[in-house]
């Protein structure tokens, strides 16, 4: 049995509160969704075939190369009950859990998770198994997981989902950007100061962004001289945004017509990657280092703060819902002139396979952002010379009355039942 955190005999949850020996441990996590990891098991190893023959002693041993890997994990969520004195501290632990369950059983592909010890990696989920503890004013999960590492399929068809070759670029490229950061030699001067900027600008994030990322900030900058341990909480508290950033989004539009289908126009968020594009551009306004080793090292922490939002922007906008060619054009744009930077830090740094694995990214984003906004339509002008109402003029534009909250959406007008001469429209 998992042994929980305890202050005043009460369970708590609070990084602080947990063992000393995993201090320098990232918080593991799936999908986005953390947990604490209590304990794990690898099999792996090498696949060979013993052959044998007449009059020989010793036999042959074929190599079929490696073994798949998988990992069974024993972790645990603990909260407050509803209804406590704690309710209002920390995520209630049965919300915990069903997020966890949810991102274990919710999808049939695989998804990112974040190792303790050995970092990010493209997993499928086996087995689950769950036990609950009810202690005074809190409960408790304790999950054992098994996950299997994914591997490239034994007979790939001559079709690429853009979409997952995305994600699995991400999911290669994760562990390349905590490499790069690893690599710093620090000045006399500690990171601290950086980090703790850093970590101000991740709490500044819309609420629903952070909130599943609040526990891990800490450890960003807990131990700034162990580089390996801050680069783990940085990149678990990314990908934790993740998450909170696709759980945010709204859920997509009904339809008019249930007999046609035609979807009412949703207009895209402001910024649908919920504050990562902004810290993604984390170090604009930092002030100038003040010699060359402050310079390498204000470099390094800006590339791995960055680094790290850049791909979950990546990642965002690989799994999210696009409503117009213009959204998707804009946001492609953006993104890849995000990469592009990402790509000249790494060259400049010398980092050569990070720079490559950025490139690689560069041509995964630019190919599936490409086939998202060719198959959606397109925001375009119209002129009537008079105006009507909606449904009249979308009978004109479109051919189907059905089309008018489209048009009403599109433009600007305090009723439908006055369209403007000229305004906007979406291509069929």
């Amino acid at each position: 049995m998992v042994s929980f955190p305890t202050i005043n005999g009460l369970p708590v949850f609070d990084a602080i509160g947990l063992d000393p020996a995993r201090a320098n441990l990232v918080q593991a996590s799936f999908r986005g969704v953390p947990f604490h990891a209590e304990m794990s098991d690898l099999a792996g190893g090498r696949r060979t075939v013993e052959h044998v023959f007449p009059l020989r002693d010793l036999p042959y041993l074929e190599d079929l190369g490696r073994r798949p890997r998988s990992f069974r994990l024993t972790g645990f969520v603990v909260g407050p009950l509803a209804g406590t004195l704690f309710a209002s501290a920390a995520p209630l632990w049965n919300v915990q859990r069903d997020a966890l369950l949810d991102a274990l059983e919710g999808s049939d592909q695989a998804g990112t998770l974040i190792h303790p010890t050995m970092g990010a990696m493209q997993c499928r989920v086996g087995g689950v198994h769950v036990v609950e503890q009810i202690v005074e004013h809190f409960g408790a999960a304790v999950f054992t997981m098994e996950f299997l590492v994914e591997g490239d399929p034994a007979n790939p068809s001559g079709v690429t989902d853009p979409a997952s070759s995305l994600l699995n670029g991400i999911g290669s490229l994760l562990p390349l950007i905590s490499a790069g950061y690893e690599t710093l030699e620090l000045a006399e001067t500690s990171p601290a100061l950086l980090l703790g900027t850093a970590v101000a600008a991740m709490t500044g994030l819309p609420a629903t962004t952070v909130l599943g990322a609040v526990g891990m900030l800490p450890a960003i900058q807990e131990t700034p001289f162990n580089l390996g341990a801050t680069a783990a909480a940085v990149q678990a508290a990314t990908q934790a945004m993740v998450g909170g950033v696709l759980a945010a989004q709204p859920a997509p539009p009904g339809t008019d017509d249930p007999v046609a289908g035609t979807p009412f126009y949703a207009a895209p968020a402001a910024d649908p990657s919920g504050g990562l594009l902004t810290l993604a551009q984390f170090g604009s306004a930092l002030p100038a280092p003040a010699n060359a080793a402050q310079a390498a090292m204000q470099a390094a922490v800006v590339a791995l703060i960055a680094g790290n939002a850049t791909a979950a922007t990546a990642q965002v906008y690989a799994q999210i819902a696009w409503p117009t060619q213009n959204a998707a054009a804009s946001a492609a744009e953006t993104l890849l002139g995000l990469i592009d930077g990402q790509t000249e830090a790494a060259a400049n740094a010398g980092a050569d396979d990070l720079y490559r694995g950025w490139r690689a990214l560069y041509a995964l984003a630019a190919t599936y952002m490409a086939e998202v906004a060719q198959q959606l339509p397109a925001i375009a002008a119209y002129a009537t010379g008079d105006s009507y109402p909606a449904p009249v003029l979308a009978q004109m534009l479109y051919g189907s009355a059905l089309d008018a909250d489209t048009l009403f959406a599109l433009n600007d007008v305090p009723s439908p039942l006055f369209m403007p001469a000229a305004g906007l429209a979406l291509t069929p």
